[in-house]
C-alpha cells in the first residue's frame, strides 16, 4: 500500500455499543491507530464478545481483523487479545471504458497480473 494512502476502519462487536463505529488511519508506513468510543449496556453478559475490524480504501474492502473482548469486572491485569486476521490477496476489476479514469486511482499499489507494458 502506498504511503499517504487513507484506510477506513469499520468497528462491530456483538453485544457492545460502538458509539462512532468508524475512523481513518493515514498510512505512513508505520503502526497507525483507529480510536472507537465502546460503551457496556447495563444487561450485557460477561464473556467473551467476538468483534470485527474492517479496512477499506476508497470505499472497498481490504482486510478483516476478527477478535474476542472479554467482558466482565475490570482487572489489575492485561491479557493478550486474541486475534485472527484475514487478507485479500486477489481482486478483479470489471468496469466500463468510460470509467476508467476512476477505476485506476483506485487501483493503483495492487500487483496486476497478466497485463501488458502496464495497461490494464
Amino acid at each position: 500500500m502506498a504511503r499517504g494512502t487513507v484506510l477506513t476502519v469499520r468497528l462491530k462487536l456483538e453485544g457492545l455499543i460502538v458509539k462512532d463505529p468508524e475512523d481513518t488511519i493515514l498510512w505512513d508506513g508505520d503502526i497507525g491507530n483507529a480510536t472507537f468510543p465502546v460503551k457496556v449496556p447495563d444487561d450485557a453478559m460477561e464473556g467473551p464478545s467476538p468483534g470485527l475490524a474492517t479496512f477499506h480504501v476508497d470505499g472497498l474492502q481490504i482486510a478483516r481483523l476478527y477478535c474476542i473482548i472479554q467482558v466482565g469486572r475490570a482487572s489489575s491485569s492485561v491479557d493478550q487479545v486474541p486475534t485472527q486476521e484475514e487478507r485479500y490477496r486477489k481482486a478483479f476489476a470489471s468496469y466500463a471504458r468510460a470509467d476508467l479514469e476512476e477505476v485506476l486511482p483506485r487501483l493503483t499499489g495492487m500487483p496486476k497480473k497478466g497485463t501488458r507494458k502496464g495497461k490494464l
